[in-house]
């Protein structure tokens, strides 16, 4: 595949979640109770310092049914319910307690003996709630290749570098249930921090990628899609390397542009489970990017709605908590928390989390396994949006909310029973046309058609385009199945110029279906002006030989 573009020198966590808070503080001022800064505070760190299955016909949905969980595979948790967590600032969870609801589960489960690496920009080690779930001897950062994944002065100084981002993932995934702060979706799985924007290289992003000794890579980080297309061949090729050495379980975030996850190269690839948000009422945030490769969603907050409370950089000298802007309230004393973190960025470490927990319950998972679960027990939401359809296996799915809002309770439950997914069958057909001109300005486009004589459950496909047009953002690209399922891969309506060649498409929404059969692709040119031409398509399917 040719280098289309490469905006590495940009490559950053999603940073909306800060550039929102001024505005969202002024919204939810008074709904936290947020009033003059407390006096009590305490003495900063020093940042200088280095320290060292076979298919289920039918799943249930009652996110409260937790009845039939199984025992964990470690000594019995007392009972949790939301009455016994001590945690003081776990009221203000919204997200854990209102929309998640994993008391049932943390009474068996709690992500005991998983590994979750955040690919960030660190991990303050000397966070109360962070310390004993992070595993400082295969922490890394980057920068000074210490075994500490804090933020460096450096770090912290710089107004380009997000440092608090990486903590606030990391409180969201596994803060510890310690009578301190919040607690974590997975409050006993183990942390390891990698701290890439230390450095921010293509060294680095490939090391984390190829990281051992962690079974979940958590990437809260990306492009900005609305851009145009973006080819980082350094993260996805490190991918595909470890996946076919020492497979990983990928969590990437969709991105807060509002723009087409398709146009990432890293987010089409079968490899990564692509999370987009949800706001406090069940609906998409207003930011969440949309796409065909996109497979659930998760609570992250909205810059109108309620922000996620989560860890912050200790102290009231640095981070998104401090003097100027103080989460006032009892268990906050300390500027140690913050209520303003929003965006996908908050919604990929829930969905880590809830992987850890299916991991604990059943560790042999693979990446398919774990798709294969979510997209079965995730809950569809706002059932009135447009976007939603059902596919000839009768799963509902959405581009903007994928399988639908992850529901832990129900995708524990699942996995705790789960056959692995028998060995993965991967063909590929090509259209017979080539060469064909485009007509401009015609929504009827041209319509190729491919016929599949095997038969495959499908898991995941690929649309393969090499296309020559000056403004490839003009093109309306729809993917119809045998079954009668069409996904919108691209709706034309973005000045996006890089060519398709070639340019690799994720389609997630075929799940289940049989892949025997006639397959069509249209192709529209729906803006006036420019005109090109396709030459080649390819399809990629992958799944379960029938």
């Amino acid at each position: 595949m040719l280098n289309i573009i490469t905006y590495k020198t940009i490559r950053s966590v999603f940073r909306f979640e800060w550039l929102f808070s001024l505005f969202f503080l002024l919204v939810v001022f008074s709904f936290y109770g947020c009033g003059s800064a407390k006096t009590a505070t305490r003495e900063n760190t020093d940042y200088n310092t280095t320290q060292l299955p076979s298919p289920v016909d039918e799943v249930k949905k009652d996110t409260n049914d937790t009845s039939d969980i199984s025992e964990p595979l470690s000594e019995k948790i007392d009972k949790v319910s939301a009455d016994t967590i001590e945690d003081p600032l776990f009221r203000y969870q919204w997200y854990l307690k209102d929309i998640l609801v994993l008391e049932g589960v943390w009474s068996n489960y709690r992500g005991r003996g998983v590994r979750i690496g955040v690919v960030d920009s660190g991990i303050d080690a000397a966070h109360p709630d962070l310390i004993e779930n992070l595993d400082l001897q295969h922490s890394f950062r980057y920068s000074d290749s210490a075994h500490d994944p804090s933020p460096t002065l450096a770090e912290l100084e710089d107004p380009f570098v997000d440092e608090t981002h990486g903590t606030a993932v990391a409180g969201i995934i596994a803060a510890s249930q310690n009578k301190e702060g919040i607690t974590g979706v997975a409050p006993e799985a183990t942390l390891v921090g990698l701290n890439v924007f230390s450095t921010g290289d293509d060294t680095s992003f490939a090391s984390a990628m190829m990281y051992e000794d962690i079974d979940i890579s958590s990437n809260s980080w990306g492009v900005d899609l609305s851009l145009g297309l973006n080819d980082d061949r350094v993260v996805l090729d490190a991918i595909e390397a470890k996946m076919h050495t020492d497979p990983t379980i990928f969590v990437f975030a969709a991105g807060n542009e509002q723009s087409n996850t398709v146009f990432s190269s890293v987010l089409n690839s079968r490899f990564t489970l692509v999370v987009g948000a949800v706001n406090s009422k069940e609906k998409a945030a207003s930011y969440t990017n949309f796409g065909t490769n996109l497979l659930c969603v998760a609570p992250g907050g909205d810059k109108y709605d309620k922000g996620i409370v989560t860890t912050d950089l200790v102290g009231s000298r640095f981070g998104y908590d401090t003097t100027d802007m103080h989460f006032d309230v009892e268990g906050n004393e300390n500027y140690d928390y913050s209520d303003i973190f929003i965006g996908t960025s908050a919604a990929v470490p829930a969905v880590s989390g809830a992987i850890a927990l299916m991991m604990e319950v059943n560790p042999d998972l693979s990446y398919r396994d774990v798709r294969y679960i979510i997209a079965h027990t995730s809950k569809q939401v706002d059932k009135n949006d447009t976007s939603w359809i059902k596919n000839g296996a009768g799963l509902a799915y959405s581009r903007l909310y994928g399988f639908g809002l992850i529901d832990i309770n129900a995708s524990v439950k699942m996995a705790t029973e789960f056959e692995s997914l028998p060995g993965e069958y991967v063909f590929h057909e090509t259209v017979a046309e080539s060469n064909i001109t485009i007509p401009d300005n015609n929504t009827t486009g041209i319509l190729f058609r491919l016929n599949v004589t095997d038969r495959l459950r499908l898991e995941y496909v690929m649309l393969d385009l090499q296309c020559i047009h000056p403004y490839s953002g003009d093109l309306k690209i729809e993917v119809t199945s045998p079954s009668g399922t069409t996904l919108t891969v691209t709706d034309g309506d973005t000045l996006t110029q890089d060519p398709y060649m070639p340019w690799l498409f994720g389609l997630s929404g075929f799940m289940d279906e049989d892949a025997k059969g006639e397959w069509k692709i249209r192709i529209s040119d729906i803006v006036e002006e420019d005109s090109g031409r396709v030459e080649r398509i390819r399809m990629d399917f992958y799944g379960v030989k029938q």
